[in-house]
């Protein structure tokens, strides 16, 4: 059995709901309007304007509540509707002059092909048999009128094959329509499913993206509103801003020229832009990819990095075990040596293997990718204990600040010792010592706007230089002609790998600080 779409169903159920009040209508007008020689209910007029009167009342009813319906019942309810309309219209067969059947007759074609093309077979040929049952009864009634009265058996049966047969072909018909409406159906849901995820990975991707037609905006993705500086309350623009669109115009005057980077006004975020042309049938629009160029070349650092690593550990490897042979060489000659200007040699000996040792430390901890057995950690007496043990090696210049005595963090404890040492160190070295003698102070916070806690390590010296803060947590940069360039970027690393974050503040002339940002507990 096919079933009608429910969307289908619903509408053909109000377009045959207005059809039945029509015909009670009209059939009723006819009736009160029509003279003495009129075919309706010449036989029996008492009866058919009992059932011409009953079946317009039922039908005003229907009308008026079938939008009530469930549409889980207007299946049952078109069924029991056509049931009526065949009781009521054999009854007007069997009442009505033999020259009023020919009218009468379409209309039981029409209700016969109307239950086909919506309840489909055996509904249909159900409401057929009815019509055929009461037509050969009526028919074999009409038998023992007078001979004038009498209907043809014949004509009854050939028009009973008949509305079977509308049935069936009906029925097949619309079977096939019913068919390309569910494959048209679904395919509008394919397309909207298909649209709907294009959009959500268009909305996920940290690309701009812009769809353009000549130089007005069709649609955009939230990267491109945040390269863009678009609020919600702003709405989608028309128009690029004014230096996407010099681009977007020396593009169309050269696409094969590469485009430089752009500076945005409002973040002085650098933005790469990349036009392509896309073409839908007779239109021609123009798509625009914004990317940031901080986080490409972020990026391809670390596609470097990765190939990098790979060599250094290898090479760190080779060289520990002759440096090791060096120093203790060095060791054992500094036993037996007697000349100072000897000694003093050895001891940069010393002190330069110790240095490259620690070089070598460093490449490998920033080879080795291993997840961080992280530990539940209560900062303030963690932070307590490891200052106590600590700050007589920075000569007492530590100073321990809290506001939340109860955070608790999830960090592997070697790391963040690791970290809060290499930041200290840092500050050391740049710090100025203040009234109280302390020259680097650490404060810990909940930082309320993201809920989560922070442990800030500040000193006192000169700020970074703004030309050199984005390269900060770059491998292997430096400004000390002693240092390696690999300290903060370790530190950041170990950070990540603990699900935190390693950020610089510059608080003002005299105080600047690196703030590890923990992982929501």
């Amino acid at each position: 059995m096919i079933n009608a779409t429910k969307a289908s169903t619903t509408t053909l159920l109000h377009i045959y709901g207005y059809y039945r009040l029509f015909v009670a209508i009209g059939l009723t007008s006819i009736f009160w309007l029509q003279g003495s020689d009129g075919f309706l209910g010449e036989r029996f007029p008492e009866l058919f304007n009992k059932a011409v009167l009953f079946y317009l009342i039922l039908s005003l009813i229907a009308v008026r509540y079938l939008q009530q319906v469930p549409i889980d019942l207007q299946r049952q309810v078109l069924f029991g509707g056509f049931l009526f309309d065949t009781t009521f219209l054999v009854i007007a067969l069997h009442t009505s002059a033999i020259s009023g059947v020919t009218a009468l007759s379409l209309l039981c074609v029409i209700t016969v092909a109307s239950a086909a093309r919506v309840l489909g077979n055996p509904l249909a040929l159900v409401v057929a048999s009815l019509f055929v049952l009461g037509l050969l009864t009526d028919g074999l009634v009409s038998q023992g009128y007078p001979s004038n009265e009498r209907i043809d058996l014949y004509n009854s049966g050939l028009f009973s094959a008949f509305l079977m047969l509308t049935a069936v072909v009906v029925n097949r018909f619309a079977g096939h329509l019913r068919f390309a409406e569910q494959e048209a159906d679904k395919s509008r849901r394919d397309k909207a499913t298909a649209e709907k995820l294009n959009r959500l990975i268009l909305q996920q991707l940290n690309t701009g993206v812009i769809l353009l037609e000549n130089d007005e905006i069709i649609a955009l993705n939230e990267g491109a509103e945040k390269a863009l500086n678009i609020t919600s309350k702003q709405g989608k623009p028309k128009r690029l801003p004014p230096i996407f669109h010099e681009q977007y115009l020396q593009w169309l005057d050269n696409s094969e020229r590469p485009r430089p980077n752009i500076t945005s006004v409002h973040d002085q975020q650098e933005w790469h832009l990349q036009f392509k042309v896309v073409e839908s049938g007779k239109n021609q629009y123009t798509m625009l990819f914004i990317e940031n160029a901080q986080n490409a070349n972020r990026q391809a650092q670390q596609l470097k990095l990765v190939s990098l690593g790979r060599l250094t550990a290898s090479i760190a490897h080779e060289i520990r075990n002759p440096l090791a042979a060096i120093k203790h060489a060095a060791e054992l000659m500094q036993e037996t040596c007697k000349v100072d200007e000897d000694k003093r040699l050895l001891e940069i000996i010393n002190h330069q293997t110790l240095r490259m040792n620690k070089i070598v430390e460093n490449i490998q901890s920033l080879s080795r990718k291993q997840s961080s057995p992280r530990q539940e950690i209560e900062l303030a007496p963690w932070l307590t204990k490891w200052c106590d043990h600590v700050n007589p090696h920075y000569g007492h210049q530590l100073k321990l600040h809290i506001d939340t005595p109860n955070a608790v963090v999830n960090f592997d404890p070697s790391q963040l010792q690791q970290v809060i040492e290499n930041l200290c160190q840092n500050a050391l070295r740049y710090t100025v010592q203040q009234a109280d003698g302390h020259g680097i102070l650490l404060h810990l916070q909940y930082v309320e706007r993201l809920q989560r806690y922070s442990l800030a390590v500040i000193d006192y010296g000169e700020p970074v230089p703004s030309e050199q803060v984005a390269h900060l947590f770059e491998p292997f940069f430096t400004t000390d002609k002693k240092g390696t360039g690999l300290g903060l970027y370790i530190c950041r690393e170990l950070c990540l790998s603990n699900q935190a974050a390693l950020d610089y503040r510059c608080g003002g002339r005299r105080r600047k600080s690196f703030s590890i940002l923990f992982a929501k507990f």
